[in-house]
């Protein structure tokens, strides 16, 4: 249990800013599926659509970091451009993961209902 709760905060620190708010948004999702209630399903899609363009956002802020580091250093060093090629990466990966769960479930709790 340590080593995945090490695992989370190394991914959250790795992934830039951005990846705090992608967290809480699938938080909050989550926590709304799990209270399995009515009102919620607007707030749910609204979650899962918001996730992948917080993805996309953290793919733009670790893309700019990379080009700031080649700016800086210049090619000759992969390993300072690798955070930065991490962090958009990392990034697209929380906002895709969090969002496709969310929708599937969404769905699916949407036939369940209307059966």
């Amino acid at each position: 249990m340590l080593r995945i709760a090490e695992q989370v905060f190394s991914m959250l620190r790795d992934g830039g800013w951005v990846m705090f708010p992608i967290f809480a948004v699938g938080w909050i999702g989550w926590i709304l599926v799990l209270t399995n209630c009515r009102e919620h399903k607007k707030t749910i899609t609204a979650l899962a659509a918001v996730a992948p363009l917080l993805g996309l956002l953290g793919t733009v802020s670790g893309m700019v970091h990379t080009f700031e580091t080649i700016e800086r250093f210049g090619f000759g060093n992969p390993v300072l451009l690798a955070s930065g090629i991490s962090e958009a990466l990392l990034t697209t990966q929380a906002g895709l993961l969090i969002a496709f769960p969310l929708l599937i479930v969404n769905a699916l709790q949407k036939r369940v209902n209307n059966a």
